[in-house]
Formats: C-alpha cells, structure tokens, sequence
C-alpha cells in the first residue's frame, strides 16, 4: 500500500508541476509552455493507462474483450455495447492487441479531453488535476471508464455557455450525443440546455444553493430517498434491478462521523462564493448549480446505487468548481485563498488516502497493485 502511496503522489505532484510552470511560463515562451502540458498529458495517461488488476471492473472489461472475439457482445446481440465502446473493442481486435490495449486507448481519450476541457482556461489545470485525482473522478475513471468519459462529454457540452451569455445549441447537442456513444445514459441531461438561461441560473443565489445542499443532506440522513420505489416508477429493465437492490447499499440511511460532515462543509464552502467567482469567470454559474443539485442527489439517494451513479454526473463538476474558486481567490496577499488551499487540499488528500487504506484492509473495490507490481 505505501508503494501504491508514493508513486501516487509522486505522479501527482509531478503533473501540477508540469500544469503550474506551463501556466506561469505562457507568456515567456508559448511553445514550451504546449510541451510541458503535453508532458503532463502523457504521464496521465500512462498511470491511468498501464494499470493492471486495479479497479473494481477491471476483470469485466477483460471479459469483455474476450467475449468480443467470441461475437458474444457487439452491435446486434443480447448484449448491446455502446457504439463507441464496439468501436474501441474493434480497433483492437483488429490490430490484435492485447487486452490491455483496451486501457491504453480509453485512457489516451481520458486524458485527452480533460485536458480539452481547460485549453481556454490553462490557469486552472493545476487545480483540476488535484481534484481529478483526489475527489473522486480518478477512482470512478479506473472502475467505470465509459461513464467517465460520458461525463466528460457532458462537460464539454456545458462549456458552449460562453462568458458574453451566449452559447451553442448545435455545440452542446453534439457533445451530448458523443457522450451517449460511451454511455447512454447521458441523454438524461440533455434537458440541461434549458439552463442556459442568464434569467433562470440568476435565481440560484449562493443561498439558495447551500440550502439545496443542506436540504439533501437531512433528507438523505433521514432515509427519504428510500422510500421512492423507482423500479417500478421507471420500469427499469432487469439487468439495472440489482443496481435498486445491491447488499451494499442495504442500509435506509447514511450515518453522520467526521467523513460526512467534513465532506459536507467543504461542499458547502465554494458555493458561499458562487458571484464572487461569477465576476471572474462568468460561465461559471451552471457549474456551481450542477454542483449543488449533484450533491443534494447524492446525499438523499447515497444507498441507491443507480441515482448515486446518475448524480456524480454533477458531482465530478468539482473539477471545475474548486479551481474556479481557488483561481478567483488566488493572490500571495489573500488570507482567504491560502487558507482554502491549505484547508481544502488537507481534508481531500487525508479523505483519499483514508479511503484507499479502508479499501485495502476490508479488500474492496480496489484491487492493491499498481502497473502489476503488489504494493503492500
């Protein structure tokens, strides 16, 4: 687990570095400040992309490959594959790549468009990066790789919002149905277009979005997301049954420790600033409203592991909410934006590593190697 620790933080620290000299340097000299970015890019995706045996589905998408070969799954058969998915399981078939090709490739496009995300904004790459890897997004992208990449399209649709309070219908339409490629569940957001609205996010004061967030978290400790029976609400089919009915999330509601309400302060604090950070970036705004909504789903459906899923959607838009903040604040004078960094980056990192020593002594979800080598 130590080796696991290290080399974590290693490749980490490295690619801030990388993203924090690219940013400083833009000015000086354009050219280096593309190569440093690129730098940063590959080693992403080369510690995403070489893993072996780490992640909870890693085995499944083994299988998958296998069963590919087999034409057990595919385009027309009992077991439908998303196209973009088929293609990539193609493409490695057909070059006769092993199975590990499969990581390499979706890992390439991983990184790839989260680092797409921000080549208007190179300011908060350092910012995502941290967040990428210690708030979620990078265990959720080595368990489940097609919604991770169906997320990021989604981001790609939300950034048509262009600061002047304009946007692009046909930009947005499209990342979506690229998303829907990876995971299909992304045409639940296309509703999302409507947001785009200057008179309708106006409404979401930094009030009213800590009272969302708030609001979630008593109806999620009370159990009231337990109550809806949305198998039957929604028809769901079988195979999304046990997703409703999991061992794991058996329990009516979550319990309140250190984690939780931790967790909930610091969900909290970006938003007390949610106009603030408006003035600096004003496309700003949707994500701060995703973000609370995201939560508030969370937080009410945490022991339904389908909505939990649907919700991080909007969660992950941490990645944007958390640097936006810490980009508006930052200043060598500014008390406040010290204090958020030293505070933030203390809780998520204490919050990850406790996470991964949990998993690694209950033996759960992650797998304790890295590149194939054990770390104990």
């Amino acid at each position: 687990m130590w080796s696991f620790i290290f080399i974590f933080s290693f490749v980490v620290l490295f690619m801030i570095i990388l993203t924090s000299l690219a940013n400083n340097g833009r000015r000086l000299n354009p050219k280096m400040s593309e190569v440093l970015i690129i730098l940063a890019l590959i080693t992403f995706v080369f510690f995403i992309g070489t893993r072996f045996n780490v992640g909870r589905d890693f085995a499944s998408y083994w299988k998958d490959y296998y069963a590919f070969s087999n034409k057990d799954y595919g385009l027309g058969t009992r077991f439908q594959l998303e196209y973009a998915n088929y293609g990539i399981l193609y493409i490695c078939h057909a070059f006769d790549w092993s199975p590990q090709s499969y990581f390499v490739i979706t890992s390439i496009l991983t990184g790839g468009l989260f680092y797409s995300l921000y080549r208007n904004c190179v300011e908060l790459l350092p910012y995502a990066i941290f967040i990428f890897f210690f708030c979620g997004p990078y265990t959720f992208a080595i368990n489940d790789i097609r919604q991770t990449l169906a997320i990021i399209c989604l981001y790609h649709a939300l950034l048509s919002y262009k600061s002047d309070g304009t946007y692009s219908i046909g930009h947005f339409i499209i990342w979506i149905l690229i998303g829907i490629l990876f995971h299909t569940s992304t045409i639940a957001f296309l509703p999302l277009v409507f947001l785009f609205k200057p008179k309708f996010l106006f409404f979401f004061t930094p009030s009213i979005l800590i009272c969302i967030v708030i609001v979630g978290f008593v109806c999620g400790f009370i159990g009231i997301g337990n109550l809806i029976s949305f198998e039957s609400l929604m028809g769901v089919e079988s195979s999304y049954i046990k997703y409703f009915t999991d061992s794991r999330f058996d329990n009516s509601s979550f319990s309140i420790g250190l984690g939780a309400i931790g967790t909930l302060i610091f969900n909290i604090y970006p938003l007390l600033f949610t106009n603030k950070v408006a003035k600096r970036f004003p496309n700003s705004k949707i994500f701060y409203v995703l973000f609370a909504v995201g939560v508030s789903i969370n937080y009410i459906f945490a022991m339904n592991m389908l909505i939990n899923r649907m919700g991080l959607f909007l969660v992950y838009t941490s990645i944007f909410v958390y640097p936006y903040l810490l980009s508006t604040l930052k200043s060598k004078k500014n008390f406040i934006y010290w204090f958020s960094v030293i505070m933030m980056s203390s809780w998520f990192v204490f919050l990850f590593f406790y996470t991964i020593s949990d998993f690694w002594i209950n033996q759960t979800d992650l797998n304790p190697t890295v590149f194939g080598i054990p770390c104990f």
